[in-house]
């Protein structure tokens, strides 16, 4: 029995090295790897001369790319925390160096803990993000979600890594709804606040921070898209500080739509929170004259 014991955890101490050898080894094989980065959505390589939006469901649902010149590519994906948005920016300049880059910039994606923290979507943003991140982003996760983290970490494997890696995933989303009636199917901004975390909206900020600043050829643009007015912006002052501070960096530009545009009529509305079909239709031709010509507008 003690034998058959020994010989099972050799045999399973074997087996761990094994893996980590194939892990290790796929993953040095995407670092290094010449192949592009290809959009998810529509199989076309990313090119150097593209301008790409990151960004969660506001960008994903406002910013038709139809209305948009071809060198223009929405990337934006629902519950994307600025976090992880960062990681996946940086990862495309490291390899192109893009002039241009905009980042949707919203109340909830800076303050709001789940965006990152919440244990669906870490496990996903956090295995498509994992060969991306730098030391520090690993640790911020393994500090405040440490068995969380440390199962995704394990869950990962060599086929994961290279079927993933140069997948730069997000689209347009055409919402057709209009639905500002039921808030219990509307945005949650109704609702009572959800959770805010002072480290996280810290690591949000500083990882979009340190992406600007690491950047200093590329251009930044954060935005804002419009929001109805019922809409409750949980920790402006927060949010408007941060605007500011980023604003001040010499390569970035903040524009605030849902501040300088015209109230937009209820049928633009998919909910309180987000776009529709028929208010991307509307915004997106005036989104594209600002970016065209970026001043700071807040």
């Amino acid at each position: 029995m003690v034998s058959f014991v020994k010989k099972l955890g050799r045999y399973l101490l074997y087996a761990f090295f094994a893996w980590s050898i194939v892990l290790l080894a796929s993953m040095a094989y995407v670092k290094f790897s010449t192949s592009p980065y290809v959009y998810t959505a529509t199989q076309k390589p990313v090119k150097q001369t593209d301008i790409l939006i990151f960004g969660n469901s506001r960008a994903e649902s406002a910013i038709n790319d139809k209305l948009l010149p071809p060198k223009f590519h929405n990337v934006a994906s629902s519950g994307e925390a600025l976090f992880y948005s960062t990681i996946k920016a940086r990862a495309i300049l490291e390899k192109y160096g893009n002039d241009t880059v905009i980042i949707e910039f919203t109340n909830n994606s800076l303050t709001t803990i789940k965006w990152v923290l919440d244990d669906d979507r870490l496990y996903t943003e956090y295995q498509e993000s994992f060969t991306r991140m730098q030391l520090h982003e690993h640790l911020f996760l393994l500090r405040h979600k440490p068995a969380k983290a440390a199962k995704t970490m394990l869950a990962m494997s060599p086929l994961r890594i290279l079927k993933t890696y140069r997948l730069v995933d997000g689209s347009y989303k055409k919402l057709q709804r209009n639905n500002l009636i039921n808030p219990d199917t509307a945005d949650n901004s109704t609702k009572p606040q959800t959770r805010y975390d002072e480290s996280t909206e810290l690591a949000n900020f500083d990882a979009l921070k340190n992406l600007i600043t690491a950047f200093p050829h590329t251009h930044f643009i954060i935005t804002r898209t419009p929001l109805h007015h019922t809409y409750i912006l949980r920790n402006e002052e927060t949010f408007l500080l941060r605007a500011h501070q980023l604003d001040q960096l010499p390569n970035c530009t903040f524009i605030d739509f849902h501040r300088i545009l015209p109230r937009l009529p209820d049928s633009c509305f998919a909910d309180i929170g987000h776009l529709n079909h028929t208010g991307a239709g509307i915004y997106t031709p005036i989104f594209l004259e600002k970016i065209r010509k970026p001043q700071s507008v807040n």
